[in-house]
């Protein structure tokens, strides 16, 4: 084998694996990028927030917590109702002091 043929067969070597390469890496970034957002509306949706004292006046999204008579209360749904009386709401810790 010459020189000339050796060179070409690595160079058509270094070809194909950068294709493999280049494959294997756009295939990777597609996955990431997937995961990134999917990894972002998992965040956005459980997200949780301490809104202070229930408003009666407030409308409360999933995931707002409020106090209400010594309790602490989680929302499941949006809601204008108040807390301790109605499905969308959780009670999630009691003051027992």
């Amino acid at each position: 084998m010459t020189t000339e043929t050796t060179e070409a067969l690595v160079d058509q070597l270094v070809e194909e694996f950068k294709g493999l390469i280049d494959d294997r890496l756009g295939l990777d970034a597609k996955v990431l990028k997937s995961l990134e957002e999917r990894v972002g509306l998992i965040e956005q949706s459980r997200r949780m927030s301490f809104c202070g004292p229930h408003d009666p006046s407030s409308k409360y999204f999933h995931g707002d917590c409020v106090q209400r008579s010594s309790s602490l209360y989680v929302c499941l749904s949006d809601t204008l109702e108040t807390p301790g009386t109605s499905s969308a709401w959780r009670r999630i810790a009691t003051d027992r002091s």
